[in-house]
């Protein structure tokens, strides 16, 4: 878990950020492991605030000594807090991690 905030130190406040987010990682048995995160935010403009939110899902295999794979579903969205304007987006991704 984690809280993050950000004081743009203006006048109204105008420009500050926070958010927090939470996840959870388990280490299925064999060379597997799986995870959800979550993350919720907003950001005050000078006309109204912004608010985001963004979710995943993944796994990840252990493919041998300093190599895995890993493959995630993300579910973004982003609201305009003066017309309630959304914009969506889902993002299936897979990657090839090298560590030595």
């Amino acid at each position: 878990a984690t809280y993050a905030e950000n004081d743009a130190d203006t006048s109204g406040g105008v420009g500050d950020q926070e958010g927090y987010s939470l996840g959870v990682d388990y280490d299925l048995a064999g060379p597997w492991s799986v995870g959800a995160q979550m993350y919720r935010g907003e950001e005050k403009t000078a006309n109204n605030d912004n608010e985001y939110e963004a979710y995943l899902v993944g796994g990840s295999r252990d493919l041998g000594a300093g190599v895995s794979w890993d493959v995630y579903y993300y579910y973004m969205e982003t609201k305009n807090g003066t017309n309630g304007n959304k914009i969506e987006g889902n993002v299936i991704a897979t990657a090839i991690n090298l560590s030595f």
